[in-house]
């Protein structure tokens, strides 16, 4: 599931010059803003094998050690790389496993294969992708490896537009958090 997480992880990188920096003849002034394009980095054919199939082998342990530090970069890079990247790297593994533990997911009729994707602002396919998903049956759900139990629980929260229009809960959001053992079935508490 890593291998496939890293395969499309595409963000850009972008900061503002502290201090004026010239290299090869070329001068970046003091708060000029600079961006690493890492979607084309990460899409060079000149540093990638076939970059536009998806490939998981990739990252595989036996791979992973030749691939350039400066070449794979999509939380940047150093001491000021994204502070979030393990948080964000658990919650896609997360929220795949919690898909996957209830759907059977398959292609259709309308499924495009290979799927292309469009070259915006942001990794996304070109047109929609259609799959068809089918609830798994009580007996078929599956347990993340160690687990003893499925242990995802999610809690709709409601949420409306604050004065910057970004999302924000309507109460303050209160967790209690306690042990279980395996098989424990989690309610909310109002």
């Amino acid at each position: 599931m890593s291998r496939c997480v890293c395969t499309h992880l595409f963000l850009e990188l972008i900061e503002s010059a502290r201090r004026p920096w010239t290299s090869g003849g070329v001068i970046i002034p003091k708060g000029a803003i600079v961006m690493v394009p890492t979607y084309a980095l990460h899409r060079d054919p000149e540093i990638w094998t076939d970059p536009e199939t998806f490939n998981p082998e990739r990252f595989s342990k036996e791979n992973k050690e030749s691939i350039d530090q400066y070449t794979y970069m999509p939380f940047g890079l150093g001491p000021r790389n994204c502070i979030g990247m393990r948080f964000a790297l658990i919650s896609m593994k997360l929220a795949i496993v919690e898909l996957l533990q209830r759907f059977t997911i398959s292609t259709c009729a309308e499924t495009e294969i290979p799927m292309e994707l469009g070259i915006t602002g942001f990794l996304g396919p070109k047109r929609p992708i259609k799959l068809q998903l089918s609830h798994r049956s009580a007996g078929t759900q599956l347990t993340p490896q160690g687990c003893e139990a499925p242990v995802l629980f999610y809690y709709q929260i409601p949420v409306e537009l604050d004065n910057m229009g970004l999302l924000a809960p309507k109460r303050p959001i209160k967790l209690q958090l306690f042990p279980r053992s395996a098989g424990a079935q989690l309610t909310p508490r109002g």
